[in-house]
């Protein structure tokens, strides 16, 4: 499992997005240094508490959700996109 990097005070998480397949969804935390960190919900484990599951942090982009959409499209061909939102 990979590690989640520290948050620090510089590094607030600015806004939550959500991104859903009909296989797996995804949450993502936006931070205030303008970075991204992508994470799986294991939704297989529906009667039981979910887990995240940190994916590679992302580089820090000018526009979080462009460069999230553009992410979301390159899931494999079984993930096709569902849908996309701003959960906060």
């Amino acid at each position: 499992m990979s590690v989640v990097p520290p948050r620090t005070a510089s590094a607030e998480i600015v806004s939550i997005w959500r991104v859903v397949t009909p296989t797996i969804a995804y949450t993502i935390e936006a931070r205030s240094d303008r970075t991204w960190l992508p994470y799986s919900i294991d939704s297989y484990r529906r009667h039981h508490s979910w887990t995240m599951c940190p994916l590679t942090p992302q580089p820090a982009t000018d526009d979080v959700e462009t460069a999230i959409l553009a992410w979301a499209n390159t899931l494999d061909e079984a993930y096709k996109l569902y849908c996309i939102w701003r959960a906060n």
